[in-house]
């Protein structure tokens, strides 16, 4: 599937299920950066598409008040190497605080950033993270006070899941998962 060129040309445009990047001119991630109105569910694919922090920033996802549900995807067995680039990439595709449901597939980084585990992200009340294969840590979601479904797929390079995976609380008085009501851990080969 290739997405229309210049899609970033509809500045109204509100209702964009499924963005998929390439390296055609007029079709890579900054497109979607000219598209402010968005809201609802946004699947953005082939990731792998995407060569650096600036690029991937320039999606302003940040900025997208409205944008309840994000997919962040990149395309399984792509030739993506473990890189500083795709831990770079991430960082740029921070969402808006208003999130309620994020999931990650395919991501070929090996650590996720701290964005993805902030408690400031309130209102995220599910996470599906699958097949990152390379990533050697879970990210610390222990302190997302609203997390209610956690779906973990596919992570190969986890041994062991220590205590970080919860959240430095500094206080006692902060119950880690305190909303927790589905936990899944599948396919964990180590």
């Amino acid at each position: 599937m290739e997405m229309p060129m210049h899609i970033g040309k509809l500045k109204c445009l509100q209702t964009l299920t499924k963005f998929v990047i390439s390296k055609r001119t007029g079709c890579s991630i900054r497109e979607l950066g000219k598209l402010a109105n968005l809201q609802g569910a946004l699947s953005i694919l082939d990731l792998e598409n995407v060569e650096s922090f600036n690029d991937a920033k320039g999606a302003s996802l940040r900025n997208k008040t409205d944008l309840k549900v994000l997919e962040l995807n990149w395309k399984e067995g792509s030739n993506t190497k473990i890189s500083e680039s795709q831990s770079n990439v991430i960082n740029g595709l921070q969402p808006h605080r208003n999130l309620n449901s994020l999931t990650i597939m395919y991501y070929m980084g090996g650590r996720f950033p701290n964005w993805v585990g902030d408690h400031s992200f309130s209102k995220v009340t599910s996470i599906h993270l699958e097949k990152c294969q390379y990533c050697s840590s879970l990210p610390a979601l222990g302190l997302l006070p609203s997390l209610q479904n956690l779906s973990i797929v596919g992570f190969d390079g986890i041994v062991n899941v220590g205590e970080e995976f919860y959240g430095s609380t500094g206080s006692s008085s902060i119950k880690p998962f305190g909303a927790l009501k589905v936990l899944k851990f599948e396919q964990m080969l180590n």
